[in-house]
């Protein structure tokens, strides 16, 4: 087994739990909702970061509009006595992804040599180009060759 295809099984295996999470952000962002259930004010959650009130007004403002820094939210996560969970959750199984890549590939660079052929007036029969399209995605999948155009 190549070391790639072993990568994305053991990354897969511990992704399976967080795929089957859904859960939506609050409309003013994590920090805020936090703060608010926990009763601490914002001059509170100041103190403790060891910043201005407006900053920790600004640090709840670029959460919920998406621009937050991982090293501020991460400090914000501390002070709320939290941990901060990162993480980049593909929607399928990665050899899923791979695989439909490497056909997506393979379909291409197949369509360009049977135009080729086409000009040449040269053909092959649909059995042998559906063969061929597989044949090359798993060459393609083994290669790590698929993220270059």
């Amino acid at each position: 087994m190549p070391s790639s295809e072993l990568a994305r099984k053991t990354l897969d295996r511990r992704l399976a739990a967080l795929r089957q999470l859904e859960v939506p952000l609050p409309p003013r962002g994590w920090v805020r909702a936090l703060r608010e259930a926990l009763g601490m004010s914002a001059a509170d959650l100041a103190r403790r970061m060891g910043l201005t009130r407006q900053a920790v007004s600004q640090l709840e403002r670029s959460e919920a509009e998406g621009s937050i820094r991982l090293d501020t939210l991460r400090r914000a996560a501390e002070a709320l006595d939290s941990v901060l969970v990162y993480a980049l959750v593909p929607k399928e199984a990665l050899d899923d992804v791979v695989r439909a890549r490497a056909r997506a590939v393979a379909e291409r660079t197949i369509q360009g040599v049977e135009h080729t052929m086409a000009l040449e007036a040269q053909s092959g029969g649909s059995g042998d180009r559906e063969r061929l399209v597989e044949e090359l995605a798993e060459r393609l999948a083994e290669s790590g060759r698929l993220w270059s155009d």
